[in-house]
């Protein structure tokens, strides 16, 4: 604990030099001043600004409108601004979300989980994964297989589509509607099963369900026989989900360990000491 507390603070440290960099001129030879353009621009948002007009970072950032205008069109394309046609405002997109994910992974979480998904796993007889949102996609970053033959064997690295699985789902209800609309803009929800959502409209009323249950329940979502369970991994504050897991076996053999009443309740209560840990 003491190590990771360490480990911590020196991320902390410098992630605040990295911030302190971006808010000076660096007389640096080295620096490529679009990318430190790029950056400065992102650091314009925050609790205070969390969405801006195009006018308002023209002003902010002191630039061209020629140039802030390349500058949020490249930010909006990779997926680092979401732009919401209907207010014409601009706001932090689930790139940032992404990148957020894999430093959080990268120091902590997956050290925090895996043993937690080892004794859930062996509690329940399942499969139990811990995921992170990359875009329209669940990476699978832990994992704890059960010693039973189970139909999913999902590997470490492995992506599957957010839309159609509980995992996913659980991530994808962590965001708002304008980055939701941005991460599936020009994208087709296909449809692996009969639960499947295959429109924006019926994902947002299944994420709407998980956001009031703080959890997904799903049976034969993408394979026939299977069910799953997935629940959310929150911040400090408990305002944004950074992770998911879930636990997956046969439905039968869930459902007769109680898929609702048993095995939901677990996998939660799993989640929410991931959660705590992690901030501890």
């Amino acid at each position: 604990m003491l190590v990771r507390r360490a480990t911590r603070a020196v991320a902390a440290a410098s992630i605040q030099l990295w911030v302190t960099s971006l808010q000076v001129t660096i007389n640096d030879p080295n620096l490529v001043p679009a990318l430190d353009r790029g950056l400065r621009l992102l650091k314009l948002f925050g609790p205070d600004r969390p969405a801006l007009s195009f006018t308002q970072v023209c002003e902010l950032m002191g630039l061209p409108r020629s140039t802030c205008f390349r500058l949020l069109h490249t930010l909006t394309l990779h997926g680092f601004l979401s732009f919401a046609a209907d207010t014409k405002l601009y706001r932090p997109g689930p790139g940032l979300l992404s990148l957020g994910f894999a430093f959080i992974s990268s120091v902590d979480l997956v050290d925090i989980a895996t043993p937690k998904l080892r004794r859930l796993c062996d509690r329940l007889r399942a499969n139990t994964h811990l995921g992170i949102l990359e875009g329209s996609e669940v990476v699978y970053i832990a994992r704890a297989r059960a010693d039973a033959e189970l139909v999913s064997n999902i590997a470490i690295g492995s992506r599957l589509p957010a839309h159609a699985s509980p995992m996913g789902q659980v991530l994808l209800s962590g965001l708002d509607d304008d980055e939701l609309k941005s991460t599936y803009a020009g994208l087709k929800l296909e449809k692996f099963g009969p639960t499947t959502p295959s429109s924006l409209t019926a994902l947002r009323r299944i994420l709407q369900t998980i956001r009031q249950d703080g959890c997904a329940i799903a049976r034969s979502s993408m394979h026939p026989g299977v069910a799953s369970v997935a629940a959310p991994i929150f911040d400090s504050r408990k305002k944004r989900i950074i992770a998911a897991i879930n636990a997956v076996g046969p439905e039968a053999s869930l459902e007769k360990l109680g898929l609702e009443n048993v095995v939901a309740p677990e996998v939660r209560k799993v989640a929410e000491e991931i959660s705590a840990e992690l901030h501890h």
